[in-house]
């Protein structure tokens, strides 16, 4: 057999070298040369490989793993830090790999753990977190350069920068009547606690403060710069523009509608004889701010002498007057204000000659007001049931202040009020408005035009007001008999739900009952009820002012009953979880705010202590879980954080890491300690 020089035969599939034979002299059966001495080391090699000496048979190669391969933040205010997210970098090969870089761009920063050399089957994180310098989208990219690899291993950054919130314009934050402000970036679950939160000012105003303060940033008030406002409404018909942080409690602007020199003063709750509202009615309803224009509209009441100088047996008017303010300074705006009037067409218990007429002094304006495509809407109940009244519902052109169309809820019977616990007046996507309406005369389910204790759907078409659409509960008649208004909370529009049903509307009423209604069929008047699609009744009593919608959750509250927190699971409301906290007359209408759809926080202040003078006292809960109270007013020692004397039905208004709320004589402002 034929062998070659340096390398003995061994196997059929094997080289095997042999020692190179050197002698003394030199001489030697191969030569050692440069040339000769490499190719004996690349057939060294071969041979090696091939039969498994030196060099495996299968050569190890290192890999790693980057995971996940993107991370999106959502939204977060500029200026400030979202929560950390993790990204893994793993060894998945069987060798060690060194990490050779790291580099991060745009709006996004990372920290991590990781060694120099990642060992085979090891890992280490980066922590990366969004910083948006501006508001709109921002991207950017998270590169990782390994040994293991020719390119570095790259994670795709996404977040929105959002700024502050730029305004609470409207009763229970937005037209839908949702309750929730999901812009607040400050607040959280972690920093809302007794150590860290607390009562920080109070701004003192001249009356009972029934309406939810509006939020304005950056408004420009002439000679004193530019501040965020908060804005107050109170019962002694004034309305406050007050430095939202607190720089003072002066006032940057007050008007009063009052003139008590010239006979104009508030309405004696004697006289339009009830005491729900003591001892003055001025300004009661949550009013609406255009922040377009910036206008801001609200509703007074007032007692006027026909003779001023009269010092008994004196004769007296009363009004409602619709006032458009410029937010800047106060000033009457529009030719403002405009006297509110009113007649229909009709036979009812009030009628004269078949006209029923709008009267001021037994109406009270108590709804939120509405501002939708240009008309300001108003409604209007009774003072406790004192007759003779109805609900009326009016339209006014936001830019010439005058009535573009009235709609009467009993004009051929009695009452019927639209006063929704003090929730206001709400609007869909789609510009349809909704009332919901307290007890007297219904008959529209046998072609009548009353529509007592229901639920309706309406447009303003050719100057008229047209019910598209109505929901009312098959036993109207007892909760007439009963006074158990089911208008005694406003119709809490839902956004877009899965299943097939995707428009919904919660509302509930003084029957303890709470219903879901499709919005595209509201149902009529059903036996049984068919028309609802659910029919909640875990409550054990009576339901005010509404609830609230955040992130696939409902929140109600009754009379002497638990908060409820009830998850919706295609538009149908599951069983609900329980918070520890009860309360009496009156219910509170709860809050959200969020941060998106994190850091929730829901808020209700608890006003049972209003009938003798007892303090407000605001509660915060985890929204996700409302069995965990975060906060109570009432817990910090020696009284640091208590709020003024209650009133009834109070929404707290949630605003860039500061909370306001309403009370008799002040708004109290609640927020980060120092």
């Amino acid at each position: 057999m034929m062998t070659h020089r340096g390398f003995e035969s061994g196997s059929p599939t094997c080289l095997q070298p042999h020692r190179n034979r050197l002698t003394p002299g030199g001489d030697s059966r191969w030569p050692f040369g440069a040339k000769a001495r490499l190719v004996a080391a690349l057939l060294a090699v071969v041979s090696g490989a091939a039969c498994g000496g030196g060099v495996a048979s299968s050569t190890a190669q290192p890999s790693v793993q980057v995971t996940p391969s993107s991370l999106t933040f959502g939204s977060q205010a500029a200026g400030t830090t979202s929560t950390a997210q993790t990204v893994t970098l793993a060894d998945t090969g069987t060798t060690a790999v060194n990490i050779t870089g790291v580099s991060i761009s745009g709006d996004f920063s990372q920290t991590n753990n990781c060694p120099g050399a990642l060992g085979a089957g090891s890992s280490c994180s980066f922590q990366v977190v969004f910083t948006p310098t501006v508001t709109g989208t921002r991207t950017g990219t998270l590169s990782i350069s390994t040994t293991a690899t020719s390119t570095a291993q790259t994670v795709g950054l996404t977040g929105a920068g959002t700024g502050p919130l730029a305004g609470v314009f409207t009763q229970r934050y937005d037209n839908s009547r949702s309750g929730a402000n999901t812009q607040e970036v400050f607040l959280t679950p972690v920093n809302v606690n007794s150590s860290e939160f607390g009562k920080l000012f109070s701004l003192p105003v001249d009356g009972q403060v029934y309406a939810q303060p509006l939020y304005v940033e950056n408004v420009s008030i002439p000679n004193l710069g530019v501040h965020n406002v908060v804005f107050v409404a109170t019962e002694h018909d004034s309305v406050y523009a007050f430095d939202a942080d607190g720089q003072s409690a002066t006032p940057l602007w007050h008007v009063s509608f009052l003139n008590p020199s010239a006979g104009v003063t508030t309405v004696p709750y004697q006289d339009v004889g009830s005491s729900d509202l003591n001892p003055e009615i001025g300004i009661t309803a949550t009013p609406v701010i255009d922040p377009t224009s910036g206008t801001l509209y609200v509703t007074a009441k007032t007692k006027e002498s026909q003779d001023p100088s009269c010092t008994s047996n004196c004769t007296y008017n009363y009004f409602h007057r619709l006032h458009a303010l410029a937010i800047t300074t106060g000033a009457e705006k529009l030719g403002g204000p405009v006297v509110i009037s009113a007649s229909v067409p009709g036979t009812g218990y009030d009628s004269v000659s078949g006209t029923v007429t709008f009267g001021a002094l037994r109406h009270l304006q108590r709804p939120g007001l509405l501002l939708l495509s240009g008309t300001v809407y108003i409604g209007f109940g009774s003072h406790g049931d004192t007759d003779p009244y109805h609900g009326w519902l009016m339209a006014y052109n936001a830019t010439t202040l005058q009535q573009t169309a009235v709609f009467n809820v009993t004009p051929n019977g009695n009452r019927g009020a639209i006063w929704l616990g003090g929730g206001g007046i709400s609007a869909d996507a789609g510009g349809n408005l909704y009332v919901v309406t307290a007890n007297g005369t219904f008959d529209a389910n046998t072609g009548g035009t009353d529509y007592s204790d229901s639920v309706l759907k309406l447009q303003v078409q050719s100057g008229q007001f047209q019910v598209l659409d109505y929901f009312t509960p098959a036993n109207q008649g007892v909760l007439e008999t009963a006074d158990l208004d089911l208008g005694s909370a406003p119709a809490l529009i839902l956004p877009d739900q899965l299943g097939p049903n995707p428009h919904l509307l919660a509302t509930a009423g003084k029957d303890a009952r709470l219903f879901i209604l499709n919005r595209d069929n509201l149902g009529y008047q059903q036996a049984g009820d068919a028309g609802a699609l659910q029919v909640i009744q875990d409550f054990s009593g009576q339901l005010f002012a509404g609830g609230t919608y955040w992130n696939g959750n409902l929140y109600f509250q009754a009379v002497d009953d638990f908060l409820k927190q009830f998850p919706l699971q295609n538009g149908t409301a599951q069983s609900p979880t329980l918070a520890a906290f009860q309360t009496g007359f009156p219910d509170p209408p709860p809050a959200v705010s969020a941060n998106g759809t994190s850091n929730a926080i829901l808020w209700v202040v608890q006003a049972d202590a209003y009938g003798t003078g007892g303090p407000a006292v605001l509660h915060a809960f985890d929204a996700t879980n409302i069995g965990n109270e975060l906060y109570s007013s009432s817990q910090a020692p020696n009284l640091r954080d208590q709020a003024g004397p209650a009133v009834k039905f109070v929404v707290p208004t949630v605003a860039n890491g500061k909370v306001y709320v309403g009370t008799a004589g002040e708004v109290d402002v609640y927020g980060l300690l120092p």
